[in-house]
């Protein structure tokens, strides 16, 4: 694509290696996020072919991260008149790659989150049940409130970080962007 050694091809480099850095520590997997990193930098359709040769990766490895990026909405297919052959390219518009990263950490890591916390309460009763068995002690029952109570000071933070994902992910681009704007001057 570029001639090795450039200073823009070095620059690439190493944006490609930062960003791929940056994944694993998100659990992304490194040729997923290198993927991404080509694309959103170069700013232009490649094709698999082309993402291929740039980073040295395999056929099978190429097509499956596209695929997994395109499912992702970091990455758009486009279609070339004439071309038989699929293009891709990396959402540039920041502010919408910014929601589509949030979305799908909502869907990942904060929505099984809130699940696993409410399965986490203390569901003993303190009333004696239908079946004879005794209610549990007073101790045992100040125990479970005070466990019920950090669990739920937990799920309020985490519905924050929820809600705050909401609105990151329910506006438009230009919509986020002004709200940052504002936050910034409000600071």
């Amino acid at each position: 694509m570029h001639t090795p050694g450039t200073p823009l091809t070095e620059a690439r480099a190493r944006f490609i290696l930062l960003w791929s850095q940056m994944g694993a520590e998100w659990g992304i997997p490194r040729t997923t996020a290198q993927v991404h990193a080509l694309l959103f930098i170069v700013g232009e359709a490649m094709s698999a072919d082309d993402v291929m040769a740039e980073l040295g990766v395999s056929r099978g490895s190429a097509s499956m991260t596209l695929r997994q990026l395109v499912e992702w909405n970091l990455v758009h297919r486009v279609h070339r008149r004439g071309e038989r052959r699929e293009f891709f390219e990396a959402e540039q518009d920041v502010w919408k790659l910014l929601q589509a990263i949030v979305a799908l950490r909502k869907r990942r890591e904060i929505d099984p989150l809130i699940q696993a916390l409410e399965a986490c309460r203390g569901d003993v009763d303190a009333t004696p049940d239908p079946g004879g068995r005794a209610a549990p002690s007073a101790s045992i029952a100040a125990s479970i409130a005070a466990h019920n109570e950090r669990i739920e000071a937990l799920k309020q933070v985490v519905g924050l970080i929820d809600a705050i994902g909401g609105h990151v992910t329910a506006g438009d681009g230009e919509t986020l962007r002004l709200a940052v704007q504002l936050l910034g001057r409000a600071s």
